[in-house]
């Protein structure tokens, strides 16, 4: 996969796997049975691969671009609880 590399391509895909469902590199480094710091150097190798690939993407971007404020989905409050507006329907079922 990558050139002067002592790992395998099987290997290599498992941490690009482990990486991309977000494990930890610590729990990455047990099931693979490999160093954990090795585990850390690929992850950052993922990082900076992933961020030059956002900044490439984001250079293309041209022209101009209009965001989205609508908001969809249920209202929560302060706590984080759902608001649900409560209407004859919701007062008749709460009766019964």
């Amino acid at each position: 996969m990558l050139r002067n590399s002592r790992l395998s391509n099987y290997c290599v895909k498992k941490e690009i796997q482990c990486f991309s469902i977000d494990i930890s590199a610590s729990k990455t480094a047990l099931l693979l049975v490999k160093n954990r710091n090795t585990i850390n150097r690929w992850y950052g190798i993922f990082r900076q691969v992933i961020d030059r690939h956002q900044t490439a993407l984001k250079g293309k971007l041209l022209g101009r671009v209009e965001v989205d404020e609508s908001n969809f989905g249920v209202k929560r409050d302060c706590d984080g609880s759902h608001h649900i507006p409560r209407t004859n329907d919701n007062l008749f079922n709460n009766m019964i």
